[in-house]
């Protein structure tokens, strides 16, 4: 893969990686913090309603393209001849693949039993209080590492 086709794909991919990292740092800093200040019923039915629109064409084609440009920076940062900004574009989009593995394997999960509990069930509060503490740390986790992958991917493009 030509250095001018590992430099494009770079930026697109960590634009992608960027607008993300920008979604989770939301989520973060003020979104879960407001849910929590909700009554534990109306937390569930906003995060809820939230989890039925964020997976759109928009939020997905940003996630997935940075995903599809990651393994691919990866790959043709391996077999090339290495290149001036190779270890920055894999550690970039190694740490981005990371942050959607967390995703997958950590808050999905968690969203999808929110889901299937509801805002009526007994136990609301803990479910509410179990569910944000733990979503919201592997969000802080996430958002860390699509931050620092779009930081070195902008490194490398630089």
């Amino acid at each position: 893969m030509s250095e001018e086709l590992l430099r494009g794909l770079t930026l697109v991919t960590a634009l992608g990686a960027g607008l993300t990292a920008g979604v989770l740092f939301a989520f973060s800093t003020f979104v879960m913090r407001a849910l929590d200040t909700l009554p534990p019923a109306r937390a569930i039915d906003a995060m809820n309603a939230i989890n039925r629109f964020a997976p759109n064409a928009w939020f997905m084609t940003a996630v997935f393209s940075a995903a599809l440009g990651s393994l691919v920076l990866i790959v043709g940062s391996l077999l090339g001849d290495g290149g001036r900004d190779a270890t920055l574009r894999i550690v970039g989009s190694a740490l981005f693949l990371v942050s959607v593995a967390i995703t997958v394997a950590c808050n999905v999960p968690r969203n999808d039993a929110l889901a299937r509990v509801g805002s009526a069930s007994a136990g609301a509060d803990r479910t509410w209080a179990a569910f944000s503490h733990d979503w919201t740390l592997w969000n802080h986790v996430r958002t860390l590492g699509a931050f620092a992958g779009t930081v070195a991917l902008t490194l490398a493009y630089r």
